[in-house]
């Protein structure tokens, strides 16, 4: 990557960044403005900062869940994270619990998803019951 031109590193970082905004945008855990209410430029100044950090533990936490990213949904669910208050945001600490939290919901989503595979194929559980 160090010998490609920096036009090539930069569009590489983009779509990094696009591939892990579902990721980036649940260790945020940005609230949404009010009905009939937008943010002002300092406040959407500070989520972009907000996700900016995210992004850098959304990085971290990739390789460990690369193959599991199709359970982020699930995983989402199942860590049942709540979003900040309006107007407030999480600091890195808070942040870093959430990563930890979804790296144990994705162990979870991956359990869930093999126990309903196993469950829904009766030749693997009848050989499975025979050993």
């Amino acid at each position: 990557m160090s010998n490609d031109p920096p036009v090539d590193r930069q569009r590489q970082k983009i779509t990094e960044f696009i591939q892990l905004l579902p990721l980036t945008a649940e260790i945020a855990g940005l609230s949404q403005a009010d009905v009939g209410k937008h943010f002002n430029e300092g406040q959407m100044e500070v989520r972009g900062t907000t996700l900016r950090n995210a992004f850098k533990l959304a990085r971290q936490l990739a390789p460990e869940v690369a193959k599991l990213m199709q359970l982020l949904p699930v995983a989402v669910e199942i860590a049942g994270l709540s979003q900040a208050e309006p107007g407030k945001h999480f600091n890195e600490g808070q942040m870093e619990v959430r990563v930890a939290t979804l790296r144990n919901a994705f162990r979870a989503a991956h359990q869930l998803v093999l126990a309903i595979a196993r469950a829904d194929n009766p030749a693997d559980q009848e050989a499975g019951s025979g050993s």
